[in-house]
């Protein structure tokens, strides 16, 4: 086995993503194609804050129609003995007033109903993040407002203000909109980068798990997540190791793990065991081999990451072993030979091992999973124990869509 100190490493580093670099993502975001490049989540975040903009555009704009001549047209066609006009420009005023706050309306409803639906009890449902993301919507909505109101106030009837014609206002009103649209968008975009440079598969929280009766098991997990010293190098080194039979909700679980450390601006980077492998077979002193990922994302260098996520351990294992012995003992061996020249990087930073089910009868085998988990430990050279979270199979076939269950969690 390859010795910890015969390879020099970098330690694990934060994200850093400064402005220029966001300005980069955004820049490159907009020139693309998504029918030729990989959809980011930058990019969908930019288009989603247009839609809201565009959407109190429209609505203020037709609201403003219906107070001001809209409805007295409508009565007259009808026919009835009377009619409601708004004079301008209160009909403009009054109708960006009522949009504005019936925006905000819609997006603390759409938040209260986020927050009733988390299944997962026992995870936080990060109410923070969900209500400014609630409130940053509706921020950009009433941008739009704003935007309708100027345009329907000073240039669609030309005139003057306070002593500046309108041309002037409607300009220093759009520059202001512009600049704040920019500085809401900063920090936004700066997590959709860090997350999406992670190469995780998908979104996942771990409030979104299916809840478990066993709340001391999310407490252990959340706690590793919430750990004041954060993740390396400020704090030690963690191996998490997930099992689970199939359809037990395995990726999902290790996507919600990396999500939740990437949206405390953790560097995270997922792998296959494949690919780790490959890397390995092709790392030397001083550089590892990396695959960088979309030319257009650029993931974070596994080498330097906060938090490592390797999976499909199991169906490497057992591809070509029969028994439970089998596989632990392939795992020695790939360990030991084929790991050892990135043991090095493995051992300074979190790592989650989605071990899978080593018995292939639906059946998680705690044993086997605990052996797993002390192999791992030792090959980390880990001063704090290993967490072993263990999830469980859909006991029917209609719950087959179901989402991960924590069976329990033990420290080894």
């Amino acid at each position: 086995m390859v010795a910890i100190t015969d390879v020099v490493t970098a330690p694990p580093q934060a994200p850093q993503v400064t402005n220029r670099a966001i300005w980069a993502q955004f820049s490159t975001d907009i020139r693309g194609k998504e029918v030729q490049t990989a959809e980011t989540y930058s990019h969908s975040w930019v288009a989603n804050q247009f839609g809201h903009v565009c959407l109190g555009i429209i609505l203020a704009s037709a609201v403003t129609l219906v107070l001001g001549s809209g409805v007295s047209t409508v009565f007259s066609w009808l026919r009835l003995p009377f009619s409601w006009h708004v004079p301008s420009p209160w009909d403009n005023i009054w109708g960006c007033v009522l949009v504005s706050i019936g925006v905000s309306a819609w997006e603390w409803h759409a938040y209260s109903t986020e927050v009733r639906e988390a299944t997962g009890h026992h995870f936080p449902v990060g109410r923070r993040l969900l209500r400014d993301n609630a409130v940053v919507a509706a921020a950009y909505m009433i941008l739009g407002v704003a935007i309708a109101f100027i345009y329907r106030f000073f240039a669609l009837t030309p005139r003057d203000w306070l002593g500046m014609p309108g041309f002037a206002w409607t300009t220093i009103c759009f520059v202001g909109i512009v600049i704040v649209g920019i500085l809401l968008a900063v920090p936004w975009l700066r997590q959709k980068i860090v997350w999406q440079k992670a190469g995780l598969p998908y979104l996942f929280r771990l409030a979104d798990t299916e809840a478990t009766d066993d709340a001391a098991a999310a407490r252990h997990l959340q706690a590793v997540i919430d750990h004041e010293s954060g993740p390396p190098p400020n704090g030690d080194p963690i191996q998490i190791v997930v099992g689970g039979p199939i359809s037990s909700g395995r990726t999902q679980f290790c996507a919600a793990i990396g999500t939740e450390f990437a949206f405390r601006k953790a560097s995270v980077r997922y792998l296959s065991f494949a690919a780790l492998l490959e890397f390995a077979a092709e790392s030397g002193n001083p550089g590892f081999f990396d695959d960088p990922g979309p030319e257009n994302i650029r993931y974070w260098p596994w080498s330097t990451a906060q938090v490592v996520i390797i999976d499909d351990i199991g169906p490497l294992l057992t591809a070509n072993t029969r028994s439970t012995d089998d596989h632990l003992e392939q795992f020695r061996l790939v360990l030991a030979n084929q790991l050892g020249p990135v043991r090095s990087v493995l051992a300074r930073c979190h790592t989650v091992w989605v071990i899978g089910d080593a018995r292939r009868d639906g059946k998680v085998s705690a044993d086997a999973l605990d052996q797993f988990a002390r192999e791992i430990k030792q090959f980390c050279d880990a001063k704090k124990n290993a967490l072993v979270v263990e999830l469980e199979r859909p006991d029917t076939l209609e719950r087959t869509l179901k989402l991960p269950r924590v069976r329990g969690t033990r420290s080894l």
